[in-house]
């Protein structure tokens, strides 16, 4: 039997950031397909039915993670207690205007075929994923996922239109492909990890010692009963909020806390073992909070797009 927190975990921003936070994930989510998308259909390019389509994800791109980044990652920040001094938080709205523009100008070029264009998309597409790429932060700050997301997804989308054939052609490219799979696998890990710390489960014991009886006997032996097991979890806060007891499964009996043998009795065992499980399914639900599932798909994505069936042998045309 749990305390009533079932399926709960701790959350370190306030019910209105929470709201915000699950609706900024699950536009993330939305757009984690647009970069495959783009390569599997620039292949046949000059067919319109392909060429609507790539506009519709490149559009999805630009639509759905019109987003404040800064919050997002912010939120991400707080939820996760993952403290960096200082975020060069100028720098990347720079950086996400050059994404913005690299957008702009592929649409454009996928509707009049300018070339001009294009070459101006991978110019603002480098400039974008540049910044990212550049911080040289070991780990990098989680603080800069989303941006990253929409740089990286908008880069390798005009890295395929530039040049169908670029697992071929353009190992600068595929090893920019493969440093921005190589940044989000790392803050994408380094949640995962943190979340995962922070819950834990604990055995609980209460104090039945009676009170002492009068001298001149001697004092009763400390007695202290295993009450049950907790999931708690670390907040990160100051004082005595610092730990937040999430389940409690109770075990009844008079089983001896400080008696090893006690920690083997079958009811005991029972209550580590839910406590275990609601462990589990605290860290599960807290990453799924965050935004994970819908983060680890854009990086399969990502990693997809480094085996595209679809990319012939021997060169292609080069736009760009």
């Amino acid at each position: 039997m749990s305390n009533g927190n079932d399926g709960k975990f701790f959350k370190n921003i306030n019910e209105s950031e929470a709201g915000q936070f699950l609706a900024l994930a699950a536009n993330f989510t939305g757009i984690s397909s647009v970069a495959v998308q783009v390569i599997f259909g620039i292949i046949s390019l000059l067919s319109l039915s392909d060429t609507d389509k790539i506009l519709r994800a490149i559009d999805r791109l630009g639509a759905q993670i019109s987003l404040s980044f800064q919050q997002l990652g912010d939120l991400i920040k707080q939820q996760t207690r993952i403290v960096v001094e200082t975020v060069n938080r100028d720098a990347m709205a720079v950086a996400l205007s050059h994404t913005d523009a690299a957008l702009f100008f592929l649409r454009t070029f996928l509707r009049t075929k300018n070339v001009d264009d294009l070459r101006i998309a991978v110019q603002e597409s480098i400039l974008g994923i540049g910044f990212f790429l550049d911080l040289n932060q070991i780990p990098p700050d989680v603080f800069f996922l989303p941006g990253l997301i929409k740089a990286g997804t908008a880069r390798i989308s005009v890295i395929a239109v530039a040049d169908p054939n670029f697992l071929n052609t353009r190992p600068d490219d595929v090893g920019q492909i493969k440093g921005m799979i190589a940044m989000l696998s790392n803050i994408i890990d380094q949640i995962i990890r943190k979340v995962d710390t922070a819950h834990f489960v604990e055995l609980k014991g209460e104090d039945t010692t009676p009170p002492p009886p009068p001298p001149p006997e001697p004092p009763p032996p400390t007695f202290i009963r295993i009450a049950g097991v907790s999931h708690d979890e670390f907040t990160g806060l100051p004082g005595p909020n610092q730990f937040v007891q999430l389940d409690f499964f109770p075990v009844g009996g008079n089983l001896d806390f400080n008696n090893p043998a006690s920690q083997n009795d079958p009811e005991v065992i029972s209550a580590f073992q839910q406590a275990q499980s609601a462990c589990i399914a605290g860290v599960k639900a807290e990453l799924a909070f965050i935004g994970i599932p819908g983060f680890q798909t854009i990086l399969q994505n990502w990693k997809q797009t480094l085996v595209n069936p679809n990319v012939q042998p021997g060169g292609g045309v080069q736009t760009a």
